[in-house]
């Protein structure tokens, strides 16, 4: 036993280094290559379309593969695997699937389907590796490879551009205008990356209602259980089903705030857990916790225009990055610190995990401070409060047309909403000329088009 203890302790201390190397990786990977990249592309789609930036991403997927490829056959090291992750990890079609969504579909549907696209990520993760582990390497770089060109030769030929040209007009225009606002400030024109993540932290700190929500979004991409992805059976599930029911009687901000209590639940569980069955438990609560990033992207897609859904989600997903990289970083040094031979604390392995449940915390104090009809659903209670508060403005209406003010009169739908003045962007989600229903009947459908027509 008295041997066994030395190496118990080695053995600690060499899991306490992987962590942190590994968390160095991701790092530098999210902290400065994705806040950078991923606005970046999101702006571009905005202006050239979403197609091409399909294409982009799914090319950029075939060059990780392509070197695994070289590996097997020709002996190509694979170190050359990690250094091309780094820079093209950042370049994902998550921001451009997001931003097609929100170009096709009515605001109401949005979170759900959100929702689809997240959790189809997640089984993919949860799928790939058993069945990669059941065929030879090759094979299964082959048959990767092969899957991603499919995929590119189905967005080539078969998918329709979702970007309509009035948008793409509109945010070309807002380009233009920037970069002569730049070109005469004294400074010329700014170097595309620099503009890119200052056009990213605009959008972001853009009104109280984007602060709040990015904060949340960045304590909830930082938090570490993002290991038990592989779980991701569970997160299709409840993205695919318990999402949209949720949505239905609850809305947006609430369905929010479930999601970080059960997050910050399966932390505590996981800090906690002296036996197996408490750790899966707490990963089967956690999956509850995957629809806050669905939640938020479409709350902040309801309230962007409609030219500007890709800047929008490239922001957001940006910061997202961000907290993915500094936040494993955190728990990482945690982790050393609670775990190595020689440290004065107590060794306590759930300390990240205690951690992660005092941020998921705060972000439940952000979250509760948004409006509760911040997003395309609104609860019950709040949407008959909210029509007999319109009943009762319009018989005011009729009996003093002259009170209501300009805007209201001439129909200013942002100003009968309550948008705040000041702001940038017209709310997609209150504008009647926003996106298509694909499903019919839901806000924002003025009837048939071309694209109803094209994705049909």
């Amino acid at each position: 036993m008295a041997k066994d203890a030395p190496d118990a302790a080695a053995c600690r201390d060499a899991h306490a280094d992987v962590v942190m190397w590994s968390s160095w990786t991701s790092f530098f990977s999210n902290s400065f290559v994705s806040i950078v990249l991923t606005p970046l592309l999101g702006h571009w789609s905005d202006l050239h379309g979403r197609k091409p930036f399909f294409l982009v991403a799914q090319a950029c997927s075939c060059i990780p593969l392509t070197i695994v490829l070289l590996h097997l056959t020709s002996g190509l090291p694979l170190l050359w695997y990690y250094v091309v992750q780094i820079f093209l990890s950042a370049v994902s079609s998550v921001t451009v699937s997001l931003s097609f969504i929100a170009d096709c579909l009515s605001p109401r549907n949005r979170a759900a389907c959100f929702g689809l696209i997240m959790a189809c990520f997640s089984v993919a993760i949860f799928i790939g590796p058993p069945v990669g582990a059941m065929l030879a390497p090759l094979t299964a770089a082959l048959g990767a490879l092969g899957t991603v060109a499919g995929c590119a030769l189905y967005t080539l030929l078969l998918l329709p551009e979702s970007l309509t040209p009035e948008a793409k007009a509109a945010a070309q225009r807002r380009h233009r205008e920037q970069q002569h606002g730049h070109g005469h400030g004294g400074g010329g024109a700014m170097h595309p990356a620099l503009g890119s993540t200052l056009r990213a932290v605009r959008i972001l700190m853009r009104s109280p209602l984007f602060k709040k929500l990015t904060i949340t979004m960045m304590i909830t991409g930082g938090r570490a259980s993002k290991i038990f992805m592989i779980f991701g059976g569970c997160g299709l599930v409840v993205q695919t089903f318990v999402l949209r029911t949720l949505l239905g009687c609850m809305g947006e901000q609430r369905v929010l705030l479930v999601a970080l209590l059960a997050s910050a639940g399966q932390q505590l569980l996981l800090a906690l857990a002296g036996h197996k069955w408490v750790a899966f438990l707490g990963i089967s609560l956690g999956s509850l916790g995957s629809m806050s990033f669905p939640t938020i992207s479409s709350i902040k897609s309801c309230n962007a225009a409609e030219h500007e859904q890709g800047s929008v989600q490239g922001a957001l997903y940006g910061a997202r990055a961000l907290a993915s990289g500094t936040g494993p970083l955190v728990f990482a040094f945690l982790f050393s610190a609670f775990t190595q031979t020689g440290s004065p604390l107590p060794y306590f392995p759930g300390a990240p995990f205690i951690f992660g449940a005092l941020l998921m915390l705060v972000a439940v104090g952000v979250a509760a401070t948004i409006p509760v009809n911040a997003g395309s659903h609104r609860p019950a209670a709040a949407a008959v409060d909210g029509d007999h508060h319109q009943h009762q403005q319009q018989q005011q209406a009729g009996s003093s047309g002259s009170s209501l003010d300009p805007e209201r009169r001439h129909g200013n739908k942002d100003a009968a909403a309550g948008w705040p003045a000041g702001e940038e962007a017209q709310p997609s989600g209150r504008a009647s000329r926003g996106s298509v229903d694909l499903e019919g009947g839901g806000p924002g459908h003025d009837g048939p088009s071309e694209r109803t027509r094209l994705l049909d």
